[in-house]
């Protein structure tokens, strides 16, 4: 019996707290928990939420089994109200007036020696994101990652029509990446991020296979009709 998936932007203080308690669970028991706030809350949040458009998937339930955030260098003025809500009841208030940061949480834990080649790499395009806090719940199908890709980049790419993506991930996830065009931004190069071997990949979303282009293009024109992309899996 298949089942509907809802791939849409979280917007609401409810919906948001939700992926953000989300994100805290899944990290907690992973070797990316070191990059938890130490705040003693049971809550990821960190500043650069408020410079996101946050993503998540739902499935017929109204469970939030995926989600990833969309780093931008403006600040996301469609759920202020919420994250400072937020932020009150979690007692995160420093991050409300806290206002230094890098327009990207990679660069904010890059050794000296990949420091340098991120930043000559991000100064040469005008409009980027980056893709960072991807989880998906670990009883989930190979399909529904895909599918929240597919979705995602598409609404970017055709939608959006941003130049470029930049991820940082383990250098174990670079083949995945490679399927959507992501290449190493500095040839081979990789870090540790404490234990985390680690790679800064980006792509510009081009000469991708013919069937991801295909449903990139879909997925998005449903998006621009409905503003949420559904699928039966």
């Amino acid at each position: 019996m298949k089942r509907t998936f809802t791939f849409m932007e979280v917007k609401s203080q409810i919906d948001l707290e939700r992926c953000f308690l989300m994100r805290y669970a899944h990290l907690k028991k992973s070797a990316h928990q070191l990059f938890l706030p130490n705040s003693g809350s049971p809550i990821d949040l960190d500043l650069h939420d408020w410079y996101c458009t946050h993503w998540a998937v739902y499935d017929a339930c109204q469970n939030i089994i995926g989600y990833a955030r969309i780093i931008q260098k403006e600040k996301n003025q469609a759920i202020a109200s919420a994250m400072q809500a937020i932020a009150e009841e979690y007692q995160f208030t420093d991050l409300i007036t806290k206002m230094n940061l890098p327009p990207f949480p990679m660069q904010s834990y890059q050794p000296e020696e990949t420091q340098e080649n991120l930043e000559k790499h991000l100064q040469a395009y005008h409009r980027t994101i980056e893709l960072s806090r991807f989880i998906i719940l670990p009883q989930q199908s190979i399909r529904i990652l895909k599918f929240m890709v597919n979705a995602g980049l598409g609404i970017y790419k055709y939608y959006h029509r941003i130049d470029q993506v930049v991820l940082a991930c383990r250098d174990k996830h670079e083949r995945f990446w490679n399927q959507y065009g992501f290449q190493n931004i500095a040839g081979d190069q990789t870090y540790y991020v404490g234990p985390l071997k680690s790679v800064n990949l980006f792509s510009e979303l081009k000469e991708l296979r013919e069937d991801v282009l295909e449903k990139m293009k879909a997925y998005a024109t449903q998006f621009k009709q409905h503003q949420k992309i559904a699928i039966e899996l």
